[in-house]
C-alpha cells in the first residue's frame, strides 16, 4: 500500500514539474531530469513524512498516556477501610439449669428441728429458677444422699417454672425410730436425666436436717424444783403467743427494746421456733432436766431452736443477756388461743 502511495506521488510531482517548464514564460529550458532521482528524491520526501506522522502519533499518544498517569496519579482509587473496630466484650449467657435459694428457702422444718421417733413431717423448700431455660413437667426433685428418711425418692415438677421465678418443693418424710441427728440431701434433675442445684456452680445439694428425740416415759416427769444451792435468780410459768418476747431475767413479757432474751414465732406449718435475742444464747440439751453446772458450762449460741411438735420432756439450756444460765422446755400449745405454755428457770452466779 505504501509502495503504490509512493508512485502516485512522484508521478503527480513529474507532471507537475514538467507543467511549469512547458508553461513558464521567459524560462529557459532545463535539461531533462533524471526520473530515477526524481523518484528517489519523492520517496525520501514522502518517507520523513511518514516517519514525522508517526513520531506526532507516537508523541500525542505519550502525551495522553502521561496525561492519564498523572490523573491517576491525582485522584487514586478509594480503598476499602480495612480498620478493625475494637473487640467487644461478650455477654455472659447464663447457664441452662441453675437453682438458686428463694425467700424464704426454708418453708417448713428448719434445720435441727427437734422430732419424736416415727413422726410424720412435710419439708418444703423455695427455690429459684437462676438459669436461662425454663423449667417443665420432666423435671423433678430427686433423692441424691444421707438418709431418705422414709421419703419418695423422685417428684416431678406440678407446673412450668420459667427463668426467675419461684416454686416451692414439698417431700414427705418419717423421722426415724432411734435418736439422733439426720440430714437427708435433695437435688434437681432435667428432662435428660442430669442433676444441677444451688451454689456457685449450680451443682450443690440442698438438704434437709432434723433431730430425733427419745422421750422419757419410763420414769416420773421431771419438775423444776428450787432449792437453796444453787441460788434461783427467776423461775416462772408464761403464756406466749406467736412474736411474744420474754426476758428470762425479769419473766416480763415484751419487756421493750434492747431487754427480751428470746422471741417466740409460731409458724403456720405448726413449727414453734425459739429465737435468741439482744445478745443471748441457746443449746439443744435433750430429754431430762439439765442441772446448773449443765447449762452454766453449756456452748450456746445465737442458732433459733425449732419444734415441730411440742415435746414437754425435752429441755434448753440458754444464757441471758446479764450472763446468767437457766434452761426452759415448752409445755404445752393451744390452737384454738394459739398459746404457748412455757417454763423457765434462772440461775443466778455464786
Amino acid at each position: 500500500m505504501l509502495k503504490k502511495i509512493l508512485k502516485i506521488t512522484v508521478l503527480f510531482i513529474l507532471s507537475f514539474l514538467v507543467s511549469c517548464q512547458m508553461f513558464a514564460p521567459g524560462t529557459e529550458a532545463v535539461d531533462a531530469l533524471d526520473a530515477t532521482s526524481l523518484y528517489e528524491t519523492s520517496a525520501a520526501q514522502v518517507t520523513v513524512a511518514h516517519l514525522q506522522a508517526e513520531t506526532a502519533q507516537a508523541m500525542a499518544a505519550s502525551e495522553t498516556s502521561a496525561a492519564g498517569t498523572a490523573a491517576y496519579a491525582t485522584n487514586p482509587i478509594p480503598t476499602l477501610d480495612r480498620t478493625r473496630p475494637l473487640n467487644a466484650t461478650p455477654t455472659k449467657v447464663p447457664a441452662c439449669d441453675v437453682a438458686a435459694p428463694g425467700t424464704p428457702f426454708d418453708i417448713t422444718i428448719r434445720d435441727d428441728t427437734v422430732l419424736k421417733p416415727g413422726e410424720s413431717f412435710t419439708k418444703t423448700w423455695r427455690l429459684r429458677n437462676a438459669g436461662s431455660c425454663t423449667w417443665t413437667r420432666l423435671y423433678a426433685l430427686v433423692f441424691f444422699s444421707g438418709n431418705p428418711l422414709d421419703a419418695v425418692q423422685i417428684y416431678y415438677l406440678s407446673g412450668e417454672v420459667p427463668p426467675g421465678s419461684m416454686v416451692d418443693l414439698s417431700v414427705d418424710m418419717v423421722a426415724p425410730m432411734r435418736s439422733g441427728s439426720y440430714q437427708s440431701n435433695w437435688i434437681l434433675q432435667n428432662e435428660a436425666g442430669e442433676l444441677f442445684g444451688i451454689g456457685p456452680n449450680g451443682d450443690a445439694p440442698f438438704w434437709v436436717r432434723i433431730q430425733v428425740m427419745q422421750l422419757v416415759t419410763d420414769t416420773p416427769k421431771p419438775t423444776l424444783t428450787r432449792t437453796p444451792t444453787p441460788v434461783i435468780y427467776m423461775s416462772a410459768l408464761v403464756e406466749l403467743v406467736n412474736d411474744d418476747q420474754l426476758d428470762l431475767d425479769t419473766k416480763e413479757v415484751n419487756p421493750g427494746s434492747g431487754l427480751a432474751d428470746i422471741v417466740y414465732t409460731h409458724l403456720a406449718t405448726n413449727s414453734h421456733i425459739l429465737t435468741p435475742n439482744n445478745g443471748a444464747g441457746m443449746k439443744l440439751f435433750g430429754a431430762g432436766l439439765p442441772g446448773f453446772n449443765d447449762c452454766k458450762n453449756a456452748l450456746v449460741g445465737s442458732t433459733p431452736i425449732s419444734f415441730n411438735t411440742i415435746l414437754p420432756d425435752i429441755y434448753i439450756c440458754y444464757h441471758t443477756n446479764q450472763g446468767l444460765p437457766g434452761c426452759l422446755h415448752l409445755i404445752s400449745y393451744d390452737e384454738a388461743t394459739g398459746i404457748v405454755k412455757i417454763e423457765f428457770l434462772t440461775w443466778s452466779l455464786p
